[in-house]
Formats: C-alpha cells, sequence, structure tokens
C-alpha cells in the first residue's frame, strides 16, 4: 500500500463540510467518489483538520492509502470535477 499526502484547495459553498455526514454534500465524501469513478476502487480520506458547512479552504491537508501507483496528473484529473 502506497500513502498519498494531497494539498487542496476548494470553495465550500455547495459543500455541508469536510466530514462525511449522510444525505449531504461534503468535500471528503465528493473526493472519494470521484476517486471510485475514475481509478475503480474505494479510499478512506484523513484530514489534518476540518471545514464547517460553507467554509471554504486552502491548502488543506489530507491522506489517504492505495495499492494503485497513481502520478499527480491523473489525481487532478479526478478531482478537478
Amino acid at each position: 500500500m502506497k500513502k498519498y499526502k494531497i494539498i487542496i484547495a476548494y470553495d465550500g459553498i455547495d459543500f455541508y463540510g469536510w466530514q462525511i455526514k449522510a444525505g449531504h454534500r461534503t468535500v471528503t465524501g465528493m473526493l472519494q467518489e470521484s476517486f471510485k469513478e475514475v481509478f475503480g476502487r474505494e479510499i478512506i480520506i484523513v484530514g489534518a483538520s476540518r471545514t464547517d458547512a460553507g467554509v471554504h479552504a486552502v491548502g488543506q491537508t489530507a491522506v489517504f492509502t492505495t495499492d494503485l501507483a497513481i502520478e499527480p496528473e491523473q489525481l487532478l484529473f479526478a478531482w478537478q470535477n
């Protein structure tokens, strides 16, 4: 397994915060879902911090592990939706 560190920025206006909440669009939920759509594998993203609903972030750090060898360009493609 490989551990990946990601540094992300997002406009939180359309999100119900960072942490997954059933029935709500969250940053972590969107990242995990789009990763699965592109790579066909599930991941669990762990953030170094959280944001509340509607809050923006610049430079937020998170990690995930996977058995895939992924190039940074592939992650950008998966997450620039």
